[in-house]
């Protein structure tokens, strides 16, 4: 998440950003963990941090796996609405 946000900053798109839609996470947990959604709960929380409630507030869902490629924790994926 944050890589992506730093790339959004140097590519300027940030300044396009018009709201966050939704947003997708994939965590890489045990069988026994049944809180994925909390972990994307802190995903959601910076978004709105950063653009505020009326344009960071999206719909959200979570899932877990066993294994993620290259070992990652999370995996996110976000779709967002750009200006034109």
């Amino acid at each position: 998440m944050i890589q992506f946000m730093i790339r959004m900053i140097e590519s300027q798109l940030l300044i396009a950003f018009i709201s966050s839609v939704q947003v997708f996470g994939i965590v890489n947990s045990t069988t026994d963990f049944k809180h994925q959604h909390l972990v994307m709960d802190g995903c959601s929380d910076v978004l709105i941090q950063i653009f505020g409630k009326s344009v960071g507030y999206h719909a959200r869902s979570a899932i877990g796996t066993s294994t993620l490629p290259l070992d990652m924790v999370v995996e996110v994926e976000a779709i967002v609405q750009l200006k034109p």
